[in-house]
């Protein structure tokens, strides 16, 4: 998957039950955790979080940030449809819609997003 991300921006902190998942950064600065551990990555640096850690990215740069996502195995990107189409019309994710998503497809929603945690 190509994703581009705005600064400040990522997504939740979360684990995948099924899927290894790699990171490329293509262009920006990214801040990424894993178990913990935060990773600070540029372009032309990778980024591996293996199933059943705990994982998230934030865009750390001040332009958008490019990044290739390889999931393993394939499958992810129905988790994507069915995201999109649940919260299509929602200004912020109603977590009564999106957690089941979450569920069905072998995910744990475990947090908010670096940005979201860092302003607290």
């Amino acid at each position: 998957m190509e994703d581009f991300t705005e600064p400040g921006q990522g997504p939740p902190l979360h684990r995948h039950g099924r899927e290894d998942e790699s990171f490329y950064v293509v262009e920006g600065e990214f801040l990424f955790e894993v178990d913990g551990k935060q990773i600070h990555a540029r372009a032309g640096e990778a980024v591996f979080a293996p199933k059943g850690t705990a994982h998230t990215f934030q865009n750390t740069g001040a332009t958008r940030g490019r990044l290739l996502i390889m999931v393993h195995p394939a499958g992810l990107e129905d988790f994507f449809a069915d995201i999109a189409r649940a919260s299509k019309g929602m200004a912020e994710p109603d977590l009564a819609v999106v957690v089941p998503i979450f569920h069905n497809h072998g995910l744990e929603l475990l947090g908010p997003p670096i940005g979201a945690r860092a302003s607290r």
